[in-house]
C-alpha cells in the first residue's frame, strides 16, 4: 500500500508543474497570434513609409476581449490576464528598425514561464 501511495505522490510531484507549463504554453500561443498580427501591421507600415505608424494610424482590434493592444507610436503595449491572476500582466514590445528589418525588444512583468515563450516568439 505504501508503494502505491509513493507512486501517486511521485506522479503528482511531476504532474502539477507539467500542467502549469502546458497551460502557460496554451495561453501564450493564443496571445502570440494576436500580437503577431499587430506586429505585421506595424512592419508593413514601416516598409511602405519608412517610419512607424502614428497612434491614430494604428487600428488593430484583438479578437479576444481580455486582450488590450495599445500602440503609442514608439511601443506596442499588450495587457491581458494570465490564468488565475488577479492583476493584469503587461507585455511591452519596442521596435528598433534598420533598413530591412524591425527588431523587437521585449519586457514582461508576468510569470517567468510566460515570459520565456512570449518574448522568444515575438522577438
Amino acid at each position: 500500500m505504501m508503494m502505491y501511495v509513493s507512486l501517486v505522490a511521485l506522479a503528482l510531484h511531476y504532474a502539477v508543474p507539467s500542467y502549469k507549463l502546458i497551460a502557460s504554453k496554451i495561453q501564450s500561443t493564443s496571445l502570440i497570434r494576436e500580437v503577431q498580427q499587430s506586429q505585421l501591421q506595424i512592419y508593413e507600415h514601416f516598409l511602405l513609409t519608412g517610419s512607424f505608424p502614428e497612434t491614430d494610424a494604428f487600428d488593430q482590434q484583438p479578437s479576444r476581449e481580455d486582450v488590450q493592444l495599445e500602440w503609442d507610436g514608439n511601443m506596442l503595449q499588450v495587457t491581458f490576464y494570465e490564468s488565475q491572476a488577479t492583476q493584469p500582466s503587461s507585455l511591452l514590445l519596442t521596435p528598433n528598425a534598420d533598413e530591412y528589418r524591425v527588431h523587437w525588444n521585449c519586457e514582461y512583468d508576468g510569470s517567468a514561464s510566460m515570459k520565456t515563450y512570449l518574448c522568444y516568439a515575438l522577438t
